[in-house]
C-alpha cells in the first residue's frame, strides 16, 4: 500500500503542474496496442504524447518500461518518463520547465504522429550525430527519461 500512496503522489505532483500549465490531460488513459493494454499516468491529447511519474520501482522495471515506451512510440506517442527523485525534488516552476520544454519539442508534429498511429507506422526519430537542435534536445532515440 505504501507503494501505491507513493505512486499516487508522484502523479499527483504531475497532474499540480499540468493543472497549473493549463495543459489539458486526460489521467489514468486507457489505451490498446496490439492486443496489450496500458493505461497512461497522463495523456495529452493536443499533442499525442504521455507522461509517466515513475517511482522508485521503475529502476527494476526498466526493460518493461522501454518496451512500452517503444509500443506508445510505434504509434506516434512519445513518453516522458520523469523519475520520482526529480518529482520529488524539484518545485512546481522546476517541473514545469521539465515538462513544458519537452513537449514544446513536439509541437509541429502532432498531425504526423497521429496519422502514423493510425497507420501504425513507426516514428522516425532523428539519430543524435545528425541533428542540429541544442545539446538538450529530448527528440533522440538514445535519450530514455529524466
Amino acid at each position: 500500500m505504501e507503494q501505491e500512496t507513493e505512486l499516487t503522489i508522484l502523479h499527483g505532483r504531475v497532474i499540480e503542474v499540468l493543472d497549473w500549465l493549463g495543459i489539458p490531460h486526460e489521467d489514468e488513459y486507457p489505451v490498446e496496442i496490439d492486443g496489450e493494454e496500458f493505461q497512461l499516468d497522463c495523456y495529452l491529447p493536443g499533442l499525442h504524447v504521455c507522461i509517466e511519474a515513475d517511482g522508485p520501482s521503475h529502476g527494476m522495471r526498466r526493460r518493461k518500461d522501454v518496451a512500452r515506451d517503444n509500443m506508445l512510440r510505434s504509434i506516434g506517442m512519445p513518453t516522458l518518463r520523469l523519475r520520482w527523485k526529480l518529482i520529488e525534488s524539484e518545485t512546481r516552476e522546476g517541473l514545469a520547465r521539465v515538462i513544458t520544454h519537452w513537449a514544446s519539442s513536439f509541437l509541429g508534429d502532432v498531425e504526423e504522429r497521429r496519422a502514423q498511429a493510425r497507420a501504425k507506422e513507426p516514428v522516425q526519430r532523428v539519430p543524435r550525430e545528425e541533428c542540429t537542435c541544442p545539446d538538450d534536445c529530448l527528440r533522440h532515440e538514445d535519450i530514455g527519461g529524466l
